[in-house]
């Protein structure tokens, strides 16, 4: 049976529950580089040190964020104070459609059709998935126990897995920094690992916008895909919906090591097109990689010189408009795909 009927089978039985991540709402909220290259900007740093750091830490968004906090004066708070700014977003809703800054959240409404009484997973603090669907949102792990958790309910509920916007603790609920998660993974049992687990046993889970680099959520969906190779496993699935290329590695290794069905979201035409616009960037200049901004030089911080030509620049942008593009189409199709 192909993935996509597999995933429309668990949805049709209640058994699916969507998992977002950032690439969700990259159109419009910051990518996590762009995220990081601002919040260094709060430490008024000279252009110098800051290219510096970005190179050495933005291979790694948890030990920049580790940085950031370890490096001001009220740390969790400040940071707090930064993605409040950042990621607390203001939509206006108008004849019924939500927007952000004139740019209609469909993706969002879409999610909130197919599932306003289901429960949706997201590590995002954004207030996006919140702001465009009635929701009981549960930010903090206490939540679980205020708020209770039915296993049958009208109104959908939302699990901001690593915290939200708007937390009143002082971003004790934020997992963030590399600290954050070592202390979750091995200190204190959250509730909302539990209730990850629990659902997990008994669902199948659609991972959209997802890397799949986050330790906290990897480690639970491998803890639990290695205890139902031991028992009959039944219907329980795990669907990845993804923008990597067919011959990416990464997408091999996950779906061996904890069984991940993966989905497709560029269609085979669309994914060569994008492979040949890489190439012919690569043959411009043979010095950068695709996947480092132009300002930031992998070998000596130094901007390349070829790169700058405004040709160049042109056909790096129409790239990433492109993959954007074909990412949202094809993630707008997958949850029309699901009925209703």
């Amino acid at each position: 049976m192909k993935t996509i009927e597999l995933i429309k089978k668990a949805y049709k039985s209640d058994k699916l529950i969507p998992f977002i991540g950032s690439g969700f709402s990259a159109s419009v909220a910051p990518t996590w580089d762009d995220f990081i290259e601002k919040l260094f900007d709060e430490l008024n740093l000279d252009e110098e040190e800051k290219t510096r750091l970005i190179n050495k830490l933005s291979s790694d968004h948890l030990e920049a964020t580790e940085y950031y906090i370890q490096k001001t004066e009220n740390g969790k708070k400040d940071f707090l104070k930064y993605i409040n700014r950042k990621l607390k977003f203001k939509i206006i809703k108008k004849n019924g459609v939500h927007y952000i800054n004139g740019t209609k959240l469909e993706k969002h409404k879409l999610l909130f059709d197919k599932f306003s009484n289901r429960v949706i997973y997201t590590t995002n603090w954004d207030n996006l998935i919140e702001g465009t669907g009635n929701y009981i949102v549960y930010k903090k792990k206490s939540d679980i126990h205020i708020k209770g958790f039915s296993h049958k309910f009208d109104t959908g509920r939302l699990i901001k897995y690593h915290g939200s916007v708007s937390d009143n603790s002082e971003g004790k609920s934020i997992t963030a920094s590399k600290t954050d998660y070592w202390d979750r993974i091995l200190y204190t049992e959250n509730p909302f690992n539990i209730l990850f687990r629990y659902h997990l046993l008994s669902n199948s889970f659609l991972f959209i916008g997802y890397s799949f680099r986050d330790t906290n959520v990897a480690l639970e969906v491998y803890r639990i895909s290695q205890y139902l190779k031991t028992i009959k496993k039944g219907d329980t699935k795990i669907f990845w919906a993804v923008t990597e290329y067919r011959d990416d590695p990464r997408i091999y290794v996950l779906n061996k090591h904890a069984e991940i069905i993966i989905y497709h979201l560029l269609s085979e035409k669309n994914e060569k097109k994008l492979k040949q616009l890489e190439e012919k960037i690569k043959k411009t200049c043979s010095k950068c990689l695709i996947n480092i901004p132009i300002k930031h030089n992998s070998d000596n911080n130094k901007v390349c010189n070829i790169c700058t030509d405004e040709k160049v620049k042109k056909q790096k942008e129409h790239l990433k408009y492109l993959k954007n593009k074909y990412r949202e189409y094809g993630t707008l199709e997958l949850l029309k795909s699901l009925g209703k």
